[in-house]
């Protein structure tokens, strides 16, 4: 190319009549602006951060247990402290994500620890969650009554509700996370 080609095609890059597209415009600095809009990573973070605060409030209403059911007291706090540790490595293992050092590998394979963790963290849950509840209904119905009972499997079924919501909400930060990364083409860890 000559001299007069590129200053030709500069002339041409400064008349150009380029309309912006607004809209897009706008979504793309949504998307970036850190005061706008946080990351996903510090979103799945402090999600952990609350389902902590939810543990410890397991903790706190056990303690009522304790004179009438020491047992089951002690066990639902192991529970709860299990799911503490759960939640604080997830919180952790996601707060050192720092993808302007890894290489975009490096964070893909992370994120994908982060939902198998999720995965554990969900099947551990109800297989001990689930003989714990029975535990806690078979000698809450033989202190106060069917009607305690009744109460305990209707917030169960909230629990379980809501349970349900926080993860799917958990999945889909991860999956964005993941999608927002694009592939690595090691083919390791689709979909579960």
């Amino acid at each position: 190319m000559t001299d007069l080609d590129i200053d030709k095609l500069r002339r041409q890059w400064q008349t150009a009549d380029i309309t912006p597209n607004e809209p897009a415009e706008a979504q793309q600095a949504a998307r970036t602006h850190p005061k706008i809009r946080e990351s996903l990573r510090d979103r799945y973070v402090r999600l952990c951060l609350r389902m902590i605060c939810v543990c410890l409030i397991g903790i706190l209403i056990s303690i009522e247990l304790y004179s009438a059911l020491p047992t089951l007291s002690i066990l639902v706090d192991c529970y709860f402290l299990g799911f503490i540790a759960f939640q604080g490595y997830s919180a952790w293992r996601a707060k050192r994500l720092d993808f302007g050092s890894m290489s975009v590998c490096d964070a893909i394979r992370s994120v994908r620890l982060l939902e198998r963790l999720r995965v554990v963290k969900r099947l551990v849950g109800l297989t001990l969650g689930l003989p714990l509840i029975i535990y806690l209904l078979v000698y809450m119905g033989n202190l106060y009554g069917i009607s305690y009972v009744t109460g305990c499997i209707v917030g169960a079924v909230i629990g379980c509700a809501l349970g349900l919501l926080i993860n799917r909400h958990a999945s889909s930060l991860l999956s964005s996370l993941r999608e927002e990364l694009g592939d690595c083409g090691d083919g390791e860890g689709e979909n579960d």
